[in-house]
């Protein structure tokens, strides 16, 4: 044999174990029970659903459903907070606010309804004790007549208190836009320009908008509209200390703290039923540990869309339905995420 066939025939061989190491590693996933969960879920989502489930930076799953794929654009409803969250939390580590700054520094007017106590913090972990909005159709009536952040503010500051800031927890969107209206006076730019200048666009989430398309106010708490692909890679951000392609979106020692329980769920007031049994920290859920912190953030909505990512597994998932009833969808959440876990463990 000649030279030149001796090291086709190595090359040859070469690749052909690489192939087969390559297909045998991609084996080790196994989805079968996930793929079977899905399936016969798949009328409690309207059969109009994707799962992207990505490991070490990789798609490892993807499960369709309709006319869904990761890359469609739906709206995320209260998954927002999560990335509005994250403009405030950036504010703060650039300075131009901090999370212990009291609001009425920004808004003079909350000095006149004795609302000059609340601060940042407060408002990303549901603990302004003001008033929440009105759920279903009544409140989001009530939305559509504000033009912008600056009359919803003015409306909220208004409102009755619950309790005093601090004491308890009351989920709701009153306290992000709240926050929200601070962040645009602190930085004198609008909240869709600060989202897509701090957030969206270093992050390459290219379908990811606030943008209100009635003309009335974005909604920072549930008025977001993204992508199973966007929204992974605001997870992967988390999970990589909070850098992306070389830049530094959020510094390392904030990401560190928004793993840490800000309030534990025996002393909330009020949880959606979808977060039963959760406690919440930095704008995101937490799945409490034992030494109270926690190794999986979640956002979710009320429809049964559901995104988390798992530092300790290193991987993130999104959930995505165009699903509209108001039915629990948090035990069949649960066991599809049990079930990634499972797959990703047995690995």
């Amino acid at each position: 044999m000649s030279v030149p066939a001796r090291f086709l025939r190595r090359k040859v061989i070469t690749i052909c174990s690489f192939l087969l190491l390559l297909q045998f590693t991609n084996a080790q996933y196994d989805f079968s029970y996930l793929d079977a969960k899905l399936e016969g879920s798949k009328k409690s989502f309207s059969s109009q659903f994707v799962l992207y489930v990505v490991k070490d930076g990789k798609a490892v799953y993807t499960k369709k459903m309709g006319d869904f794929d990761p890359k469609l654009q739906v709206p995320i409803g209260f998954i927002s907070q999560w990335l509005s969250s994250a403009l405030i939390l950036q504010l703060a580590d650039e300075g131009k606010i901090d999370l212990d700054d009291k609001l009425v520094q920004f808004i003079p007017e909350m000095a006149k309804y004795s609302r000059n106590y609340i601060t940042f913090k407060h408002c990303i972990t549901h603990q302004t004790g003001l008033m929440q909005d009105k759920s279903g159709i009544a409140g989001m009536f009530k939305r559509k007549k504000y033009t912008n952040l600056e009359e919803e503010a003015n409306d909220i500051i208004r409102r009755d208190i619950d309790f005093n800031a601090g004491e308890s927890f009351l989920f709701g969107s009153v306290g992000l836009n709240l926050a929200a209206r601070a962040a645009e006076i602190a930085t004198k730019k609008k909240f869709e320009q600060l989202m897509q200048e701090k957030i969206t666009r270093p992050l390459m989430m290219r379908s990811t908008i606030f943008y209100n398309e009635d003309g009335g106010a974005p909604n920072p708490s549930a008025g977001g509209k993204s992508t199973a692909v966007d929204i992974t890679q605001f997870l992967q951000m988390l999970l990589n200390k909070g850098m992306v392609n070389g830049k530094k979106v959020l510094s390392e020692s904030t990401v560190e703290a928004c793993w840490s329980v800000q309030v534990e769920n025996s002393t909330m007031r009020a949880v959606p039923k979808t977060a039963d049994g959760l406690s919440f920290g930095l704008g995101s859920w937490i799945v409490p540990e034992m030494n109270g912190d926690g190794a999986i953030l979640v956002g979710l909505s009320m429809n049964g869309s559901w995104a988390w990512v798992d530092k300790k597994r290193n991987y993130s998932a999104v959930f995505l339905t165009k699903e509209t009833s108001g039915e629990d969808k948090r035990p069949i959440m649960l066991q599809i995420q049990q079930l990634v876990e499972q797959a990703i463990d047995l690995k």
